[in-house]
């Protein structure tokens, strides 16, 4: 499940699911916004814990991000 998804399904804000994971807002939202293009292990690791397995390490490499390759189309 993306971040996205999984804040509204939970009805969540950024801000709430950021404290719970223990990572400024500011990070969490550039890995939701895709600015991040590769999240760090240890953020990705706070979040799939934060959200209890939900999210999963797969859901925060989006396949668009590995398709924008220069050069390829």
């Amino acid at each position: 499940m993306r971040i996205h998804d999984f804040l509204l399904k939970r009805k969540l804000s950024a801000r709430e699911f950021a404290a719970q994971a223990g990572m400024p807002v500011s990070t969490l939202c550039r890995i939701i916004n895709g600015d991040t293009a590769q999240p760090r292990i240890v953020q990705q690791k706070k979040i799939v814990k934060a959200s209890k397995g939900l999210i999963s390490f797969s859901d925060m490499w989006p396949v668009e991000s590995a398709l924008n390759i220069e050069g390829i189309e």
